[in-house]
């Protein structure tokens, strides 16, 4: 596999290498924090896969519950399926199933996910409340989005008031590539699957390790365009595995303390706009044009974008 630096690509073999690429993996995060559901083909809307961070959990301040806190990794261990007629169906280990006919009624009140606050959300009731709860341990709600309220992508990266996005954190979808995962495996001391990082769309063929971050516009398909708007800097979140029976823990193999954002912070640190500064994982995407994708399908590079200017590696 190639180890060349991203800035030594010519916009042709950056066409003829990332066009090789498909699609090898779809998800959808039915709540926000939550277990994933992986899919055959899924329809792309403005905010994302259908349904893709519909509904979160969030606390009587109206603070939306993260992964990233202590004790919330067992959020990995709650499995949503919603059904045709929106009825949300809930499971975890000792408790039992939860439905959930999700509902827009209802007065809306104000919730945050991370520094975006008034955030207009309806409850889902006391039963899906008293439910998440016991399973938490902690008083908690699940909401969604009001039908009245548009949240809007940060205007940093984009300034067109349709870009949109739910409940995710900030953009609409999370693209990342197998190639890009190799790379990052030979640098750690155990390798990683693609789960822990809740990709919504996984390609794989392109050739270049982090060839993603030379794409500015792709099309799938043939039919749905997607702008890749910003690089996804990446917190503690894949530290946790996913997936399978130690889902909701720590990984607690030896180095692999802090992984991989340790790992990221040496050889992949970038500041942003904001001068924030973090370890780069995947892209954030925005849909252009929407439509059906499949797993299978080919990458059609639209567009090529210089690479980033990472900071040296320590």
């Amino acid at each position: 596999m190639s180890t060349r630096p991203l800035e030594s690509y010519s916009a042709e073999e950056v066409l003829d290498s990332m066009s090789q690429a498909t699609v090898t993996s779809l998800a959808r995060y039915l709540i926000k924090g939550c277990a994933g559901e992986f899919l055959d083909e899924v329809d792309v809307l403005a905010t994302g896969l259908k349904d893709d961070r519909r509904t979160m959990l969030v606390y009587a301040d109206g603070r939306f519950v993260s992964q990233r806190e202590p004790g919330n990794l067992i959020l990995a261990q709650i499995h949503p399926v919603l059904d045709s007629d929106n009825l949300l169906r809930v499971t975890a280990p000792n408790i039992g199933e939860l439905h959930v006919q999700l509902t827009t009624d209802g007065a809306p009140f104000s919730a945050s996910v991370h520094k975006t606050s008034d955030i207009q959300v309806v409850d889902q009731g006391v039963d899906a409340a008293k439910w998440f709860s016991q399973v938490l341990g902690k008083d908690v709600r699940l909401v969604q989005m009001s039908p009245d309220y548009q949240r809007q992508v940060s205007q940093r990266w984009s300034d067109r008031p349709t870009d949109e996005v739910l409940f995710a954190d900030g953009y609409p979808i999370l693209l990342t590539s197998k190639e890009s995962l190799a790379d990052l495996n030979d640098h750690l001391p155990k390798t990683l699957t693609m789960d822990r990082f809740r990709s919504n769309i996984v390609i794989e063929g392109g050739k270049i390790p982090y060839g993603e971050e030379l794409l500015r516009a792709i099309r799938i398909g043939g039919g749905v365009d997607l702008e890749l708007i910003k690089l996804c800097t990446r917190c503690v979140v894949p530290s946790g595995y996913q997936i399978g029976e130690l889902a909701g823990t720590r990984d607690k193999r030896e180095g692999m303390a802090g992984e991989p954002l340790k790992t990221l912070m040496k050889y992949r640190r970038i500041e942003l706009k904001t001068g924030d500064i973090g370890g780069v994982f995947g892209q954030n995407v925005i849909p252009i044009r929407l439509g059906k994708i499949r797993v299978g399908q080919n990458v059609e590079v639209v567009e090529t974008q210089a690479a980033p200017q990472y900071m040296p590696a320590i």
